[in-house]
């Protein structure tokens, strides 16, 4: 199943291991994403009902609203495999409506949409591969804002070195041919006191060609076929992190430290 297009997700994937993106975009194999994907995209699915209608009305909607809309989208999420692991789908979902309605209350009103779920196609010129990002929102005073969920308080660090947020920035100066002026990081953070965290920053040009080399290094690669699985000792190769470990033929053989002792001890004899 050839894919035309390279998401940053898909960049991603190829770029922490490529078998795991062969398995997924070229023999289509998916897997189920866990809870928290399905409450993360749910969550963005209220406030992106909110946003669009307010780039009109420079209204919010009301609580209750964008609840209802949280709440369609999360039984759409829950109607599709997912790996909910130790979870309770209903705790979940009363998690999301609590962070949405946190957001609502405290962020909504201090954002103005100017464009919501802007999709944007970057084409390249030695690879039949194009790149397609879709910006969340870009407010008035053109901060391109990425709404996230969390369980714990993200670190500071994480909105300066996000490759998502420089392909944020690249996209937009791609589709309006300025700069803007910042990205941002809103993370809606289910600790035991559920806060919004906010995480701002800016990105350089040189930062936005180093990434973009970057793509078209992995849109070559995959168009030449070359799928590099990550090191057997990576922390994500393991049953646990990866849904096709199984799929992954072992690349060598693990002896046990019995058996090696075994066998050393037969080799002394």
């Amino acid at each position: 199943m050839k894919q035309n297009y390279l998401s940053y997700s898909q960049v991603s994937m190829y770029r922490r291991c490529g078998m795991s993106y062969y398995f997924r975009y070229i023999l289509g194999k998916k897997i189920p994403p866990p809870w928290s994907f399905a409450l993360g995209k749910s969550c963005h699915k209220g406030l992106q009902y909110n946003f669009q209608q307010k780039i009109e009305t420079k209204k919010d909607l009301p609580l209750s609203q964008v609840l209802e809309a949280y709440d369609f989208a999360f039984e759409v999420e829950r109607q599709q495999e997912v790996d909910w692991q130790d979870k309770n789908p209903g705790e979940v979902k009363d998690t999301g409506a609590g962070l949405v309605g946190l957001h609502r209350k405290e962020r909504c009103p201090q954002i103005q949409p100017v464009a919501v779920e802007d999709k944007v196609e970057i084409p390249f010129t030695n690879v039949d591969y194009y790149f397609l990002s879709y910006l969340d929102l870009i407010d008035d005073k053109k901060v391109v804002v990425d709404f996230k969920t969390s369980q714990k308080t993200p670190n500071e660090a994480v909105a300066v070195i996000s490759d998502q947020l420089t392909a944020y920035s690249l996209a937009y100066r791609v589709k309006y041919g300025g700069e803007e002026q910042g990205v941002r990081l809103e993370y809606m953070v289910s600790t035991k006191q559920p806060k919004i965290a906010l995480l701002e920053a800016t990105r350089t040009s040189e930062e936005i060609d180093h990434f973009l080399d970057t793509v078209a290094r992995v849109a070559e690669g995959i168009q030449k076929e070359v799928f590099v699985p990550c090191s057997e000792d990576n922390w994500m190769c393991s049953a646990k992190t990866c849904g096709y470990f199984s799929l992954c033929k072992p690349r060598k053989t693990i002896i046990s430290l019995a058996k090696l002792q075994e066998v050393k001890n037969g080799g002394q004899n």
